[in-house]
């Protein structure tokens, strides 16, 4: 902590705008791993406009993803998705697939919180098939299960089986692969 504070002041004081959004965007991930969501949110909120001042799309499109995870973890689903989108339409915009899977997959996550299950699958096939056409199978592995979860929470248990099946399938493959790396 003490290291980003002595960054983010050197950078304040040489105007070194890039640097000060990147250091309170990781002073936000470290307030909000230490449960201070508050904190985070206002960490969060200064990289945001330092990066749409600067004109920084991707980096306001994380500062958006972090501020609706923020949210979400105050149990304010309407701001989750609200922020959420935001991110989501920026990353669409720039053709990150990988940001906008995620963005997806949270969006689903807040569709399950809110009990609105029809749009939770929606949003965890889309990013689901952004992760296969990726080939990240680790992240298609965390979909297949919230699928599988899903289908279980509406009584599709048959369903949620093939579901949890190729989420563990996958999971395997991924783990064989990283091992094979060794």
């Amino acid at each position: 902590r003490e290291s980003y504070l002595k960054s983010l002041a050197f950078s304040e004081r040489h105007y070194m705008k890039a640097y000060a959004a990147k250091t309170y965007h990781q002073l936000g991930l470290v307030a909000e791993e230490r449960g201070d969501l508050a904190r985070a949110r206002d960490l969060y909120l200064k990289s945001l406009a330092i990066e749409e001042a600067r004109g920084n799309l991707l980096g306001g499109a994380s500062s958006y993803y972090q501020l609706g995870e923020i949210a979400k973890a105050q149990h304010d689903l309407a701001q989750a998705q609200k922020w959420h989108l935001k991110s989501l339409d920026i990353e669409e915009k720039l053709g990150n697939l990988q940001g906008a899977s995620r963005s997806h997959h949270a969006l689903g996550s807040i569709a399950v919180a809110a009990h609105d299950f029809a749009t939770a699958r929606e949003r965890y096939l889309r990013a689901l098939a952004i992760a296969e056409k990726q080939g990240d199978m680790h992240s298609a592995a965390i979909n297949y299960n919230k699928l599988g979860v899903l289908a279980g929470i509406q009584g599709s248990f048959e369903e949620g089986g093939g579901w949890s099946v190729r989420s563990a399938t996958a999971f395997l493959q991924t783990q064989i692969g990283r091992a094979s790396c060794r």
